[in-house]
């Protein structure tokens, strides 16, 4: 495949890259249209290495897990005393 790079030198007007096609990977069912999820779930696969189930990811569990962890961390910086520089309201 090749895309242009947006340059007007003819010579390097495209640029070659492998597409790899990966069969039943986990998709986003077209009733529910918040990819949110699935990008929290590719980034936490590009920065700790950790597998995106093939097949069916579990968006709700992924919810829950993540406030859990949003929820441990707020407690975390309560019982520490730490103080946001955001101006927002509580």
């Amino acid at each position: 495949m090749e895309i242009g790079n947006g340059s007007d030198d003819a010579e390097n007007n495209h640029i070659a890259y492998d597409v790899t096609y990966v069969e039943d990977i986990s998709q986003q069912g077209s009733d529910f249209l918040d990819c949110g999820i699935y990008l929290l779930a590719f980034v936490e696969y590009l920065s700790e290495g950790e597998g995106i189930p093939v097949k069916y990811l579990d968006s709700k569990l992924h919810r829950i897990t993540y406030g859990a962890l949003l929820w441990e961390y707020a407690m975390k910086k309560m019982k520490d005393g730490a103080v946001s520089d955001n101006k927002a309201p509580p």
